[in-house]
């Protein structure tokens, strides 16, 4: 390895000065012009979970969340089919208003939020 290093060494040194600082500023403003690529590019994920993976909270959190609260409530109904013991029912009931309510706050917040950036945007672009 110390040869390969001091090889690649001497062929920079060879190359001369007037070469190495136009490399050095092509690459500069590469790196400067190009937008960081994500550390989960190269897996192969899909595009709706690379969305998901990214920094920041994208509109890919919210479907989840909102498809989640959808399953919960379709679970909490399935056993409140099935379960007929009046002492674990009142439960499921419990658990199911909640789990309502959450998913209209979540609806309503989410509306919110998407008209706070639509009038933001529309501020900006004023």
């Amino acid at each position: 390895t110390c040869a390969c290093i001091s090889g690649t060494m001497a062929a920079t040194q060879s190359a001369g000065a007037g070469g190495a600082p136009k490399e050095e500023k092509a690459l500069a403003q590469t790196e400067q012009n190009s937008t960081p690529e994500s550390p989960l590019a190269g897996l192969g994920l899909p595009s709706w979970l690379e969305e998901l993976m990214a920094p920041g909270v994208g509109q890919g959190v919210f479907v989840t969340l909102k498809l989640s609260l959808v399953a919960l409530i379709v679970c909490l109904l399935g056993l409140l089919y099935v379960i007929k013991d009046p002492e674990i029912r009142i439960h499921l009931y419990v658990f199911l208003a909640m789990s309502a309510v959450l998913m209209v706050l979540v609806i309503w917040f989410v509306g919110e939020l998407q008209t706070a950036k639509a009038a933001k945007k529309g501020a900006k672009a004023e």
